[in-house]
């Protein structure tokens, strides 16, 4: 609601169905923001579902120009400038933003070993405008369930890399050398700030456009940043606090899935009062915030714990499907 309040004036809406500007849409549908050039301090907020936003893409993706200094950029983030503020696109004007990207160079790394390497996750890699045969560069989209602020995007950029460098990809210039060296060539952009041009048929050849998407879904945002791994790159990039801040509030939230499981064992010792202290424990979950694996959890031993195991579960199925309170 604060971004939707704010400076940001330029909307490009694909699917205008269900936004308003009067209400989060604009924020939860945010697929990023369109930038003319480099230069430029003015950015556009592309408001539409991840599936327009991948047909968006696509037919980027048939353009061609002259050089790649023509082609529009892509930015994760949605800017909101203060009236105080000389920069329109600075670190302290982005709110949030939505998807992570790799730009891939000068490795050895392809896209196919990529979607191997994340067999769950949804992604749409694309040739750059300096693509060629001979030497492959791409970029690489993990889609997002979310928006999310940017500390949580760095930490999940940085997860992403710690999975490739896991799987024996090294970074060139770490001094990688070697005709059978694993290099990734990720050109590290960790940033919800960074720009990337948007897909365009190569300057020198022939591009590609995939969507990896059978099978697969979206980065479910709370699960990767609740489950973090350290990293070799989170001291640089401050993403500490970001593991710190997190285990609080999964504490926090374990703390308040078991006292609302007592609270509705101790509401159900009477016969006929499982249903109800079900829809309020329900309610009780969703306004401390707990994540829906955690209330799938936590209604799940409730409704086995009652008097009327099946039916419970039965209404357990429709209590997940709320996902917030009116």
């Amino acid at each position: 609601m604060q971004a939707v309040e704010s400076k940001q004036e330029n909307f490009f809406i694909n699917e205008c169905h269900g936004s308003s500007f009067n209400s989060s849409s604009p924020v939860t549908s945010l697929q990023g923001s369109i930038i003319a050039q480099k230069m430029d301090g003015n950015s556009t907020a592309l408001i539409c579902s991840n599936k327009e936003f991948v047909a968006s893409m696509r037919r980027f993706s048939i353009n061609e120009f002259s050089s790649k200094d023509t082609n529009c950029l892509i930015s994760p983030a949605l800017f909101v400038p203060s009236d105080q503020s000389q920069q329109k696109r600075s670190a302290k004007e982005a709110f949030c933003g939505r998807h992570v990207y790799l730009d891939i160079e000068n490795g050895n790394l392809t896209h196919k070993q990529i979607s191997k390497l994340f067999p769950r996750e949804e992604i749409v890699v694309y040739s750059s405008y300096s693509h060629t045969r001979e030497l492959s560069r791409y970029r690489v989209i993990f889609l997002t369930d979310k928006v999310m602020a940017p500390n949580a995007y760095t930490a999940l950029y940085n997860q992403i890399a710690h999975v490739i460098e896991g799987a024996g990809y090294q970074d060139i210039r770490k001094g990688t050398s070697g005709s059978r060296a694993k290099v990734h060539g990720i050109d590290r952009k960790p940033y919800l700030t960074d720009l990337f041009y948007l897909p365009c048929k190569p300057g020198n050849g022939d591009g590609f456009f995939v969507h990896y998407e059978k099978g697969r879904s979206p980065i479910d945002v709370d699960q990767w940043c609740a489950n973090l791994s350290p990293t070799r790159f989170d001291k640089d990039d401050g993403t500490g606090t970001v593991e710190a801040s997190l285990a609080t509030i999964v504490a926090d939230h374990a703390s308040v899935c078991e006292e609302a499981l007592a609270t509705f064992r101790d509401a159900t010792v009477e016969p006929r009062t499982s249903f109800k202290a079900l829809r309020k424990l329900n309610c009780t979950l969703i306004r401390a915030g707990v994540d829906d694996i955690s209330r799938d959890v936590t209604l799940t031993q409730a409704a086995q714990s009652s008097r009327s195991p099946t039916d419970r579960m039965k209404d357990k199925a429709r209590l997940m499907r709320i996902q917030g309170i009116n």
